[in-house]
């Protein structure tokens, strides 16, 4: 039985299974995960597994977590170990990990740079107010940094600044969110109003001001690695960030009418309308022009289709 959640850079040659008993084995690149020898002795009763691009973290069953793979990139957890218990949920950037625990408090590990440190910033001083990073119910990431939504509706942001860390130009309007979304390096906030938040790097689709004003009655946001794609109450669908990477729909705006759902690789959307009809854009290069799918696949057969499945280049229907 596999059981495993990873951050979606992680290296391939990294592999690992936790069989039904909760024992682990791990194989691969033996500097970035693939030996777990060092923690051997506690991967025993493993609810489940979360990763960075070079380390592990196993959440047992009891709250506890078991690190190991690149010390630098999560794989030493040693300074926070006392902090890791009662843990229900594990996030991660590239380097780092951010754990949350069953009171809404967050334990954070690894590369400082992509959020591995919640706590000072490089001068030592206090990243937050005290009660800050408390009551925490859901944390969201990107590359290099994490956001914490708050029970209250509030935002905590932490990372590299350059990169998602910073929010202070946005700080005023991120209240009564109920969620966020995330490209590479770039975040979404949808509002309980159904608004849009967003902030980071503009060319990873942070630059949501010329499609603000169509920004309004959001129910869901899609992303691939530098676009968004925001799904309205009533079908429609809004998108911004990198053309070549699905920030631009112009191409098939027509066709984009009571849509159903949004699936994405990273580099193209597909969205199956409420017929059961497909509408792609994005990259050419990663099947957003479905009339460069192979042969026997035709647009007549993209018809009556009940799922859209997706990994970070290539989409599969159920028909």
């Amino acid at each position: 039985m596999l059981k495993w959640q990873n951050h979606d850079t992680i290296d391939a040659r990294i592999l690992s299974t936790t069989y039904q008993d909760g024992n682990f084995v791990t194989w691969g690149d033996q500097e970035n995960g693939g030996n777990s020898a060092v923690a051997q002795n506690q991967l025993r009763n493993i609810k489940m597994i979360f990763s960075t691009k070079s380390a592990f973290a196993a959440l047992t069953s009891d709250g506890g977590v078991v690190t190991w793979g690149h010390q630098s990139n999560g794989g030493d957890s040693d300074a926070v170990q006392d902090q890791l218990c009662n843990i229900k949920m594990i996030f991660s950037t590239n380097n780092a990990f951010a754990a949350l625990t069953a009171d809404g408090n967050v334990v954070t590990w690894g590369d400082e740079v992509c959020g591995g440190n919640s706590t000072t910033d490089k001068r030592g001083l206090p990243l937050f107010t005290q009660n800050s990073l408390k009551n925490i119910k859901k944390i969201f990431s990107t590359n290099h940094a994490f956001a914490a939504l708050r029970a209250d509706g509030n935002v905590v942001i932490w990372g590299d600044q350059k990169y998602c860390g910073y929010s202070d130009y946005v700080q005023a309007e991120l209240r009564n969110i109920k969620m966020i979304f995330s490209t590479d390096y770039a975040f979404a906030a949808l509002t309980t109003d159904g608004n849009v938040v967003t902030w980071g790097d503009p060319k990873y689709g942070a630059a949501s001001n010329p499609v603000q004003d169509e920004l309004e009655n959001i129910k869901m946001i899609f992303s691939t690695g530098r676009a968004f794609a925001a799904l309205t109450n009533d079908g429609n669908v809004v998108t911004w960030g990198d053309q070549h990477y699905g920030g631009n729909s112009t191409a098939v705006k027509n066709q984009l009418k009571n849509i159903k759902m949004i699936f994405s690789t990273h580099y193209a959307f597909s969205a199956l309308t409420n017929d059961g009809n497909v509408v792609t854009w994005g990259s050419q290069n990663y099947n957003a022009n479905v009339a460069n799918l192979i042969p026997f696949v035709t647009q007549v057969q993209l018809k009556n289709i009940k799922m859209i499945f997706s990994n970070a280049s290539v989409f599969a229907v159920l028909i």
